[in-house]
């Protein structure tokens, strides 16, 4: 299996290990580097851009045979996704030495989010719009005459049965939205993939819309809409 055929939450603070080839010369300065060390245990975190990495535990010459640097307290290097976008990789269950130097790196070098943004992250029915490359940044569909386009939107929180955000790079054409501008979208369903649809948008709502929006955040639930009661199918 490749990585990019994995969600999000496959691999996000999971263990995996990765078939990155001659990408190991690229931690030599941080442990010896052999020609058979061709395999990497890594875990993911997102930087202060919003960029997914992937940060490196150890190395070593086989799927079973990974743990070499992972004594060393620190990591022994960082992978930009599209380094690895096309390697081979196993989801692993993470030893107790695993586990201690991730969280400890972790804890020290994964910028502070705020509770709102971290559900976000972590709910998986969120991964088949999400962005590969920044997984905060969602596809929201808009209804523009008789079919939906889709525009990129950074989460911010859901909000009852809404999953909230901001517009982002809005082409400069681009008359309906602006950049930065507030969204408030549902899921709905084409076949057995999710898709967000933006309900109410703007900075400042209409009178009726604030409403309107009020009445499907208290009601959502009883409604059986929006993410209150939508869930994925096992």
């Amino acid at each position: 299996m490749q990585i990019e055929e994995l969600y999000f939450n496959d691999y996000y603070h999971q263990y995996l290990v990765i078939e990155v080839d001659s990408l190991t010369e690229q931690l030599s300065d941080k442990i010896s580097i052999s020609e058979e060390d061709c395999f990497v245990v890594c875990s993911t975190h997102i930087d202060k851009e919003g960029l997914l990495k992937f940060h490196v535990l150890s190395v070593g010459n086989d799927w079973d045979h990974c743990s070499k640097g992972l004594r060393k307290k620190d990591i022994l290097g960082i992978y930009n996704p599209e380094d690895i976008l096309d390697c081979e990789v196993r989801l692993i269950y993470p030893t107790i030495q695993m586990t201690k130097k991730n969280l400890a790196w972790l804890e020290k070098n994964e910028p502070e989010i705020d509770s709102e943004l971290e559900l976000t992250r972590t709910d998986q029915r969120l991964d088949e719009v999400r962005n590969y490359f920044y997984p905060d940044i969602v596809k929201v569909g808009m209804l523009s005459n008789s079919y939906i386009k889709e525009y990129n939107m950074k989460l911010i929180q859901f909000n009852g049965p809404f999953v909230e955000g901001r517009f982002v790079a809005i082409p400069e054409e681009e008359k309906t939205i602006q950049e930065n501008e507030l969204c408030r979208a549902l899921p709905y369903l084409i076949g057995d993939e999710i898709r967000l649809l933006a309900i109410f948008t703007g900075n400042h709502l209409s009178i009726e819309d604030e409403k309107a929006m009020r009445e499907i955040i208290k009601h959502g639930h009883e409604f059986g809409i929006g993410f209150d009661v939508f869930s994925l199918k096992s």
